[in-house]
């Protein structure tokens, strides 16, 4: 029998949801979710799928804005990629960011709106996250600072787990 919602069983371990295994966790291993508390879990391991279409990554609160469908995730001055609720797996511990599963097929940037604190970005090819495989290469820069502390002097003050929603 299919488990209606994602959460930890008897021994502490982690089970999916189908709808979670297959969306908003589509890549990774419930063996990846650690329990911190009963609110704060924490991703362990690779934050990038094995089939590199997936990628969870850590934002600050500032990029991202609740849509009446989703969220969106704004790029440069004027471009976003918008998200469903799934994706968004919570907040970190300090309700600073959002943690975020970047889907490679719904990764779309779209010219919307104006945002003057991002115009440092002169246009979308200066930007971080203009294409998936950006993502990628920050996902992969922040699961080497995750899984190394010791070695990632700007994680300083930051909590790695984050509040399930």
């Amino acid at each position: 029998m299919a488990r209606k919602y994602s959460g930890f069983n008897s021994k502490e371990e982690f089970v999916f949801s189908e709808f979670d295994e297959n969306y908003k966790y589509k890549g990774f291993k419930a063996e990846q979710v650690k329990k911190l508390s009963n609110q704060y879990k924490e991703l362990v391991g690779q934050h990038v799928s094995d089939d590199g279409n997936n990628a969870v990554l850590k934002i600050a609160a500032g990029h991202v804005f609740k849509t009446r469908y989703g969220y969106g995730v704004i790029v440069d001055a004027s471009h976003v990629v918008f998200i469903k609720d799934w994706q968004v797996w919570g907040l970190s511990r300090d309700q600073q960011s959002y943690i975020i599963n970047f889907n490679r097929d719904y990764y779309q940037v779209k010219e919307y709106g104006d945002f003057p604190d991002f115009e440092h970005y002169e246009d979308l090819k200066s930007s971080d996250l203009a294409t998936f495989d950006q993502v990628m290469a920050i996902a992969k820069q922040q699961e080497e600072a995750y899984n190394n502390p010791e070695k990632a002097n700007h994680l300083d003050g930051l909590g790695l787990s984050f509040n399930w929603k």
